[in-house]
């Protein structure tokens, strides 16, 4: 697909009829080990038959979506929980991945044991902490951009920060086998001074690299493969989904135009 800062490629707007779990999600997503980076066309059309992805699956990439400062914003955040959760919390931190629940019962968690802090640490965020660290006008860019890439119908229940990687051994670095998700999803690169963390997304065309700079954003649906390289050094992503399988999901809203308006009123009258 093309990308364009101005400019997306379309993208799918209804969930397709992928199966209801993520199907190469195992305790890493290693189902392939290590990641290829730049598989042939032919490879990567035997990945996604494989995995029972779409070979047409479109995804979309926008950069210089949200300000420099706006994704410095967010960085500092997360590297501030994370640092205090390091400290004083190692040995009690929860373990699961955020499609099992963990966003909806724990406030801070890792996704993963291998690696720990290393791999892929994780803060949920409120849809005050997004206004008060990025302001009203670019918080409802990112609703009205979900909205215009997954449809009108889709909802933001699941918004959280991550920092993947950063191990100084290969096996306690984060590294995502390609896969497809239970979910529509939309991610925020935080920063562009790591190394490692490739995003790769596999259609007909072969291996696709967004290759963004901090504030670049991309989103697709749950028929998509994709995969990410061994991160080596701390990569940062702010990540909104929307699950339209889980029925524990249904009713929920983390991020909307009308709860940020509302939040906006409720501070000016306050105030």
């Amino acid at each position: 697909p093309s990308e364009s800062p101005s400019e997306s490629p379309s993208v799918s707007t209804s969930p397709s009829e992928s199966p209801s779990e993520c199907v190469a999600f195992c305790s890493r997503r290693r189902l392939y080990g290590d990641v290829d980076a730049n598989p042939s066309t032919e490879r990567a059309l035997e990945i996604i038959a494989e995995l029972g992805g779409n070979p047409d699956a479109q995804f979309t990439v926008k950069h210089n979506f949200i300000s420099k400062e706006s994704a410095t914003s967010l960085r500092e955040f997360v590297e501030a929980s994370y640092v205090a959760d390091r400290s004083k919390r190692f040995a009690s931190m929860p373990v699961g991945k955020s499609s099992d629940g963990m966003e909806d019962i724990a406030e801070t968690w890792l996704s993963f044991e291998d690696g720990g802090f290393d791999n892929q640490y994780n803060k949920k965020l409120y849809a005050e902490d997004v206004l008060k660290l990025i302001g009203e006008e670019e918080t409802l860019k990112i609703v009205d951009f979900f909205h215009e890439v997954h449809g009108e119908e889709s909802v933001i229940d699941c918004m959280y920060l991550a920092r993947k990687g950063g191990g100084q051994s290969i096996e306690d670095q984060y590294v995502s086998a390609y896969h497809l998700d239970p979910y529509l999803t939309m991610e925020i690169l935080l920063n562009d001074d790591f190394e490692g963390g490739e995003v790769i997304h596999l259609s007909r065309d072969g291996a696709f690299k967004p290759n963004g700079k901090a504030g670049t954003v991309t989103a697709h649906g749950n028929d998509c493969v994709h995969g990410i390289t061994h991160s080596l050094s701390p990569k940062y992503v702010m990540i909104f989904k929307y699950h339209p399988l889980r029925e524990d999901k249904k009713g929920v809203v983390r991020l909307s135009r009308e709860l940020v308006e509302k939040l906006t009123n409720e501070s000016v009258v306050s105030t």
